[in-house]
């Protein structure tokens, strides 16, 4: 099958998907909504277990603090071990959270939504990525905005999203662990 990449929410899985659609189309990875962050842990657990496919579990951080981060990924990797991983799975987590890279993707938001953030907006996004896009288009579902940008998503706007630092991070899991698979 390839690599199976567990994500948070279906707003998530949404972005991945379509980031990494020449993955998925070419069935290197299979994104997989675990509903929630205990879900997500608990189904990339359960798949290390009961497959031999690799597993990239991707987490929000929900805090930039890098030793709260570091006790997290600690925590999820060890977990993974229990349940066999045996250097088939990694752990990526998002700091705060997986939306912080439409802001790192300079044109995303300009392009797609027709609003740039300000100074304030930018240094904040990289704290509540989330809050800064709800405030930038306002809506009662706080996973509205990503989806509207997920959906209209164009090549340049998926290349450069793809050279964001956790994209970048989530492709090289995908490699590592394809790579060792073939092995």
């Amino acid at each position: 099958m390839g690599c199976f990449i567990v994500v948070e929410g279906k707003a998530d899985s949404e972005l991945l998907e379509r980031v990494l659609r020449a993955e998925v189309e070419g069935g290197v990875v299979r994104v997989t909504d675990g509903g929630g962050k205990s879900g997500a842990a608990s189904l990339a657990r359960t798949l290390v277990g009961s497959r031999h496919d690799p597993v990239v579990l991707v987490i929000d951080a929900d805090t930039t603090e890098q030793s709260a981060v570091a006790e997290q990924r600690a925590h999820h990797e060890a977990r993974l071990r229990l349940a066999g991983a045996n250097g088939r799975a990694r752990v990526v987590m998002a700091e705060p959270v997986l939306e912080v890279c439409v802001f790192q993707a300079a044109s995303v938001l300009p392009d797609l939504l027709g609003v740039t953030p300000t100074e304030a907006q930018s240094i904040r996004a990289q704290y509540v990525p989330c809050e800064v896009l709800t405030e930038l288009v306002p809506s009662s579902d706080p996973t509205k905005p990503l989806r509207r940008i997920v959906a209209e998503l164009r090549p340049k706007h998926v290349q450069e999203l793809r050279q964001t630092p956790l994209i970048q991070e989530i492709l090289q899991a995908i490699a590592d662990l394809t790579k060792q698979q073939a092995a």
